[in-house]
């Protein structure tokens, strides 16, 4: 089978750590014997081969001028909670370039399969070629395209006709895929497919550890450093932390709007010795840092505009590493993370709470080791990519059927 994705976002170079889910999505559907596409904007720092594991790889230009490459990538929006200014500007070139774009791919490729990522701004093109040239839409929601269509009553209209048009749509949780409906989206051909892992890659033996203070204990998050992910809860809990465990060392990875003010406060609070900003690591190398953590903390939250993650990817490769996890009560993380069981979740935005967790673990070895051992085991069992990219290989079967059939 034949399928076109399009994407936002995708990443730059092998490693790198934008928006990996969807390369995994699309190696692993491909692996499964399909010919997969994926159509994405170009970014000045683009360093990919034109098929690479098995997937077609197209980035179409939209602006001449190195400066204006904003659309996706992490780009678009401003700590991930105001579209840039510049981006409403864009539009009208992206989705020009975009539908060219398509249908050349439509004339050389030939896909029976269309799949958007991201509901806004990446279904609307696909939508109108799937409607007028009789081709399965496939939507895939990620978090980010629900805010916007629930604050901005225009994208949520598109949102709508798109969700129409769609054969099947996709939610990365439950709370996403209720929102979604919430929105208009038709229940009947709306289901939950998570993110998946790589436990191959993803092991809890990894090497030397990447940290100098190999006696010490390490908290560490992964993220990009936005609202929605938390992060400032985690710098005040720090100093509840310290009072008991003194040599405590916190580790930040990723990068975002949000860095001064989060390296700020962590001085203002007085743990700048001990929070560390690593800034942007090669998706490759993510696994160390993991393996070599003794709390892996997913501090998400709902932000003060509504928005929040989906199913942090993060969550799911810190269990694969077999790390004891402590994150929030939010969106799509209960269905991953069982209190007490293969976890800890503790109240979102509660950087009291934060600490207790985190001091409970640090006192009790034997259950860190035991909440770690069960995380492995869940991801194992129940969230492979494989497994993720059968689940969507079944929708595009179930539609190609269907089309035949009428």
């Amino acid at each position: 089978m034949r399928i076109c994705m399009l994407t936002s976002s995708y990443p730059k170079s092998p490693g790198d750590g934008t928006a990996p889910f969807i390369e995994s999505i699309a190696t692993h559907v491909a692996a499964q014997g399909h010919e997969v596409h994926v159509l994405a904007p170009f970014h000045p720092d683009i360093r990919r081969n034109p098929i690479e594991d098995g997937v077609h790889l197209h980035f179409f230009r939209y602006t001449p001028l190195p400066g204006l490459y904003l659309w996706g990538y992490a780009s678009s929006l401003s700590a991930d909670i105001r579209v840039k200014p510049a981006i409403y500007l864009l539009a009208p070139f992206v989705v020009t370039a975009m539908a060219r774009a398509l249908h050349q791919l439509l004339h050389d490729a030939r896909p029976e399969i269309l799949h958007a990522h991201w509901v806004i701004p990446n279904a609307p093109v696909p939508a109108f070629f799937a409607r007028h040239r009789d081709i399965p839409l496939v939507v895939s929601l990620h978090g980010s395209d629900v805010y916007l269509a629930e604050r901005l009553a225009p994208v949520g209209a598109v949102a709508r006709v798109c969700f129409k048009i769609a054969g099947a749509i996709t939610a990365c949780s439950q709370d996403l895929r209720g929102r979604a409906v919430t929105l208009g989206a038709d229940p009947a051909k709306t289901r939950v497919i998570p993110y998946g892992v790589d436990t191959q890659r993803f092991t809890p033996m990894q090497g030397p550890p990447p940290y100098p203070w190999s006696d010490s204990p390490v908290i560490l998050a992964i993220g990009r450093l936005v609202h929605k992910k938390g992060f400032e809860y985690l710098i005040r809990a720090a100093p509840l932390v310290l009072a008991e465990h003194s040599d405590a060392h916190f580790v930040l990875i990723g990068d975002g709007d949000l860095r001064p003010a989060l390296e700020r406060e962590a001085n203002e609070v007085g743990v700048s010795e001990h929070m560390h900003f690593l800034g942007a690591i090669p998706h490759y190398d993510i696994p160390r840092y993991l393996a070599a953590c003794d709390i892996f903390v997913v501090p998400s939250v709902q932000d003060e505009s509504g928005n929040v993650d989906g199913l942090p990817n993060t969550l799911l490769e810190g269990m694969a590493t077999g790390r004891a996890v402590v994150a929030t009560r939010v969106a799509g993380i209960p269905q991953v993370i069982h209190d007490g069981s293969n976890g800890l979740l503790i109240p979102p935005s509660d950087h009291v709470a934060l600490a207790r967790a985190i001091i409970r673990l640090l006192a009790a070895p034997h259950l860190r080791t035991e909440l770690g051992l069960r995380a492995r085991h869940t991801v194992q069992e129940q969230y492979s990519w494989a497994d993720v990219a059968r689940q969507f290989v079944d929708i595009y079967e179930g539609l190609a059927e269907s089309q035949r059939s009428r």
